[in-house]
């Protein structure tokens, strides 16, 4: 009796998982595949001659993953303020977007990658001795099949202040 009911059981489960399986197939990936990850461990740290020091670790994985937006601000950068064409510009260093060229076989999650910046902005615009700046990343795709966006929600926010 009892192993009958067991049967019984693990018929209709099987028979519930094949049904779902067939009927719920869909093209459209799950959100947690569409999305590029929000990039985790920046640091910062001000050094001599106006500069600053970023270390960053490449872990997107993404197909369509190109590499990193960095945004400079004085003042702190909400997450809307973190994308290309908002009022805050990724920096530019040589005329293309992302700022830190990368790819997704770049992955190391044991050696950080490091950049020196020594200006804020597409003009140029050189640090300040004793200012306070704002610096988050974003991973960015090189086109729109991942989602609707083309960066990744921003990193954790680091402020540093510029030395000589």
């Amino acid at each position: 009796m009892i192993s009958r009911v067991i049967k019984k059981s693990f018929l209709t489960l099987n028979l519930l998982f094949c049904l779902l399986n067939i009927s719920c197939g869909s093209s459209i990936p799950f959100q947690a595949e569409t999305d590029l990850k929000r990039p985790v461990g920046l640091s910062v740290k001000a050094i001599s001659g106006l500069k600053f020091q970023l270390s960053y670790f490449v872990q997107n994985q993404e197909s369509s993953f190109i590499g990193y937006n960095l945004y400079i601000a004085r003042n702190t950068i909400g997450d809307p303020e973190a994308r290309a064409g908002s009022a805050i510009p990724a920096l530019n260093l040589d005329g293309t977007l992302p700022t830190f060229k990368h790819s997704s076989t770049d992955i190391d999650l044991n050696i950080p990658k490091t950049a020196e910046v020594s200006f804020y902005n597409d003009a140029v615009t050189n640090f300040e001795v004793g200012v306070t700046y704002f610096f988050r990343i974003t991973a960015y795709a090189r086109n729109l099949s991942l989602s609707s966006q083309q960066e990744s929600l921003p990193s954790n926010e680091v402020s540093v202040t510029a030395k000589n």
